[in-house]
């Protein structure tokens, strides 16, 4: 039987939105996420890994979106504009 997770889902994904928002407003300036996490009480490093995921998972979402062309590619990197 699998731990169970320390923090809810809700509290997830609007963590990641804040440090979106967070980094929208400063220009990407870096401590966006130590910010957020010390707001809302949760691990510095379990947020940027819940970050780090809703970027991969934004872009396999533009790749799928990409033309089939781009399926000549060595990389996906190598495809997004």
């Amino acid at each position: 039987m699998p731990a169970p997770r320390k923090y809810p889902q809700e509290l997830r994904e609007r963590a990641v939105r804040m440090v979106f928002e967070v980094r929208r407003q400063t220009g990407g300036a870096p401590g966006a996420i130590a910010r957020v996490a010390d707001q809302l009480g949760v691990h510095r490093e379990a947020l940027r890994g819940w970050v780090r995921q809703a970027d991969l998972n934004a872009l396999a979402a533009r790749l799928n979106n990409r033309p089939r062309k781009c399926l000549g590619y060595r990389t996906p990197a190598q495809c997004v504009p």
